[in-house]
């Protein structure tokens, strides 16, 4: 369904991407694994800009071992880096600490997100 999406892909589809985007990381929750179309939905909602889904982001990066190692670091800051930040230390979402703890330990450059997305988009076809 997604890769319909993809070839004409606007902010309007936001809600549909996150809904997609919370029944893939269910199913990756209940089956372990990883799976292509996971990270195509990500790119996808990532690549719309709203600081708000990084918590969506977030919850599909560690639905499991598998889905923390192969979705990027880059995807829950494609919103801007100090936006996303500012963002989540002003929330009060229970899983704050442990994302700020996670961006302490990695090199995040707004430049280098923006590259690292669109060559996700190009590889994604989006």
């Amino acid at each position: 369904m997604i890769e319909m999406l993809a070839h004409d892909l606007r902010p309007s589809d936001a809600e549909f991407l996150r809904y997609l985007l919370r029944q893939e990381t269910a199913m990756h929750v209940a089956g372990w694994g990883y799976g292509d179309a996971l990270s195509l939905v990500a790119v996808a909602l990532a690549g719309l800009g709203e600081v708000s889904d990084v918590w969506l982001l977030w919850q599909a990066k560690t639905a499991n071992f598998d889905t923390f190692t192969a979705l990027d670091t880059q995807l829950l800051f494609a919103a801007g880096v100090a936006r996303t930040l500012a963002f989540v230390r002003g929330s009060d979402h229970p899983e704050r600490d442990e994302l700020l703890r996670f961006a302490d330990s990695a090199p995040l450059d707004d430049d280098d997100i923006r590259a690292w997305l669109d060559g996700m988009r190009r590889y994604h076809g989006l």
